[in-house]
């Protein structure tokens, strides 16, 4: 496959992934258990773009920094999940499209993060999603049977974009952290 089939077809993917609704955390509606917590990064735009762009940061990374990245955003994710059912946080879903955004200008910048960046900000951008799903689980939900169905989901788009960046081009990735970010910003102004 030549460097720029593989950069249309990371292209394609990252916008394809930031096609559909702004965001996915209009209630509690459609959590029920473990199955929707594995699809729900598959329906949530918002989610979906933040754990592909950790993902493309965790492929941008190089030793153990890519393991402690992406451990460190599934655990946030976790810990966030528990977290939201109890916390509140003022204007969670302007920092959920922000995570968006910022995550898609790290990666579109290159390989400059560091080890301490990227757990960092992994760090981060799990422990807001992880909230606003903890926030909105009705309480006769089982946080850890859906909080393990969504974490097996999240971390498949995580794999995925560490995939694209680790097999891809570096400018394919670059361009699809750009897609990302764009897709950020249409999440803030939504």
């Amino acid at each position: 496959m030549t460097t720029s089939n593989q950069n249309a077809r990371i292209t394609g993917i990252a916008a394809l992934l930031a096609a559909g609704p702004a965001l996915a955390h209009a209630g509690g509606a459609h959590v029920h258990g473990f199955i929707e917590g594995i699809i729900h990064p598959l329906t949530g735009a918002d989610h979906a773009l933040a754990a592909l762009a950790v993902g493309l940061l965790v492929g941008q990374v190089s030793g153990r920094a890519r393991t402690s990245a992406a451990v460190a955003f599934l655990g946030s994710l976790a810990l966030g999940l528990v977290l939201g059912a109890s916390l509140g946080v003022p204007a969670l879903e302007l920092g959920l499209a922000g995570s968006v955004l910022a995550g898609g200008a790290l990666v579109a910048a290159g390989r400059g993060a560091s080890s301490a960046v990227a757990v960092g900000f992994a760090s981060v951008v799990g422990l807001l999603h992880g909230h606003a799903h903890g926030a909105e689980l009705p309480a006769a939900v089982s946080t850890v049977t859906y909080g393990a169905g969504l974490i097996g989901g999240t971390a498949l788009f995580v794999a995925a974009g560490a995939a694209l960046a680790r097999l891809g081009s570096s400018l394919g990735a670059r361009l699809a952290g750009a897609a990302v970010a764009a897709a950020g910003v249409a999440l803030l102004v939504a």
